[in-house]
């Protein structure tokens, strides 16, 4: 038995012998993986322990110092949340295992601590005001159901180049194309985003958690695909919302204006997406085609504007060949 199968098999028996909780937002455990975060994580965390039960932390072998201030406030968060210190878990990885396996990680740990639902965020997204509540709502109102997605908004200025005009518009026809059923507020969909991904215990363990053959991107896709083939639905919850701070750093003016991308997170952007093609483009043609378009473009224009363009392309091309063989 795999490492991985030995992990679900774990949390299938501890999920049949935890205490149920009472509560419906103390039923939530919020999993949050880190990876050299700034202060903004510190916001993140309290808007956590102020609308679920429990935080587990997993961080992926961030500097010294940013280990330090998170688990500095994972000893001392009962003092700004009104929580006692055990409502949060900090787990310190020795090495980047990646997004997918420190959000399996951290499951685990709720699932362990008998928790039903799993609220996945990224180290960026602040919980807004009853967003845990909306969520959970939906999920009581929409049942059966896989998961419930939040909405996200971006705090920062709009932009308004051609480049980022077509960027947003092509965005949206991703994630929101095709809306299935909506009404009050809630909207059924194709794919969902990863952060703000309210999941049963039990749906998460059935489906087998994240792949762990996925490192940080396309994982939220991967996902969708994978509950999709299980007979789930997917939902999107308006007034669920939270507040995503994407620290993205840009080049040149005007209509050439490009998002850029560390050569490590480029290599993944090209790795990821193309293995979650290879993975469900015979089942999903259509949403799995124009992602990998999607994301070529924007490798291509990083190359041909960018500096380093030597590196980029070394990196783009390595992406491309080192693709695992089975999935």
């Amino acid at each position: 038995m795999t490492e991985t199968a030995e992990k679900f098999a774990y949390m299938k028996r501890v999920m049949s012998e935890a205490e149920p909780l009472t509560s419906s937002e103390g039923a939530v455990c919020a999993v949050v993986v880190t990876y050299n975060p700034d202060k903004a994580i510190l916001e993140v965390l309290v808007s956590c322990l102020r609308q679920v039960g429990h935080v587990v932390v997993v961080d992926n072998s961030s500097s010294v110092d940013s280990r330090s201030m998170v688990s500095g406030f994972a000893e001392t968060s009962c003092l700004v949340s009104n929580r006692p210190a055990s409502a949060l878990t900090y787990f310190a990885n020795t090495e980047n295992l990646g997004l997918s396996k420190a959000f399996n990680i951290g499951a685990c740990e709720g699932a362990h601590l008998g928790y039903k639902f799993f609220l996945f965020l990224d180290q960026d997204s602040i919980l807004q005001g009853g967003a845990v509540s909306a969520l959970l709502s939906a999920h009581d109102k929409m049942a059966p159901v896989a998961c419930i997605g939040a909405l996200n908004c971006h705090n920062e200025e709009p932009r308004t180049t051609p480049l980022d005009i077509a960027s947003k518009k092509f965005y949206r026809w991703k994630y929101e194309r095709g809306s299935l059923y909506s009404g009050d507020a809630i909207h059924e969909r194709r794919t969902v985003i990863n952060s703000g991904l309210l999941m049963p215990a039990e749906v998460f363990s059935e489906i087998g958690g994240y792949s762990e053959k996925l490192f940080v991107d396309a994982i939220d896709l991967d996902m969708s695909y994978n509950l999709r083939t299980h007979g789930y639905k997917l939902f999107q919850v308006d007034t669920a919302r939270i507040t995503h701070n994407q620290g993205i750093s840009t080049f040149g003016a005007g209509p050439l204006e490009i998002r850029s991308h560390s050569l490590g997170r480029q290599y993944y952007m090209v790795r990821d997406t193309l293995c979650a093609f290879r993975k469900w483009w015979r089942k999903f043609p259509a949403s799995c085609c124009s992602n990998l378009i999607a994301t070529l473009f924007g490798t291509m224009m990083r190359i041909l504007f960018l500096p380093g363009r030597s590196e980029r392309l070394r990196v783009v091309v390595q992406g491309l060949f080192d693709q695992p063989y089975t999935f």
